[in-house]
């Protein structure tokens, strides 16, 4: 028997809850991930099932290190590699508290990246990442904003991005690499920290 409260009125005998209430229905919060690795990347596995076909990420990233490119790639749910081939289109759209245009944009990569310019060690880089049809064998798509203090005078940058890939892959998870250039190899003496929220959102 359940007791549950509404406007603070307290209701016993209550044996079942509304269709959709209380169940997978809508917007949910599925887990928290703490990231931390001292070697320039870091694999979020688990991260999306059969469960849900939309997911909204929010991610708070710090790095040890200056001047780095945050790169994105999709972990298979087949076996758990990170997936490398060159499918993924994106563009980033970003502006400085300076009117600095900070931008970025590809086809064919094998990631999507923000890039930090000019960002000092320990500033952190938030932003929300919404996920589409990521373990649905269709092609998977993302779209995001965000910000990131940058030097030693705390300028602010703000963007926006969105990312697709012409494969039909089903993914569990987001693999981060961080280097010092975009598509460069790890940066190995970076330490990232920080956390990651993951929600899932279905129709019904």
């Amino acid at each position: 028997m359940a007791l549950i409260k509404i406007n603070n009125q307290s209701l016993t005998n209550v044996t079942a809850l509304p269709a959709g209430v209380g169940g997978d229905g809508g917007f949910k919060f599925i887990k928290k991930v703490t990231l931390s690795s001292s070697n320039g990347y870091f694999s979020a596995t688990g991260l999306f099932s059969a469960d849900y076909n939309h997911y909204k990420l929010i991610w708070e990233i710090s790095n040890s290190v200056t001047n780095v490119a945050n790169h994105f790639r999709w972990i298979k749910a087949s076996d758990g590699s990170i997936d490398t081939t060159a499918s993924i289109d994106y563009v980033v759209i970003g502006r400085d508290n300076d009117t600095a245009v900070r931008e970025k944009m590809a086809n064919n990569a094998s990631h999507w990246v923000i890039e930090d310019d000019d960002l000092e060690a320990g500033h952190k880089h938030y932003q929300e990442m919404n996920v589409y049809d990521p373990f649905n064998t269709v092609r998977a798509n993302v779209s995001g904003n965000g910000n990131y203090t940058i030097n030693a005078d705390d300028d602010v940058t703000t963007f926006h991005y969105a990312a697709g890939t012409n494969q039909t892959t089903s993914y569990s998870g987001i693999h981060l690499l961080v280097s010092a250039s975009v598509g460069g190899s790890a940066n190995s003496s970076n330490t990232i920290t920080g956390r990651l929220l993951v929600y899932g959102m279905a129709e019904a």
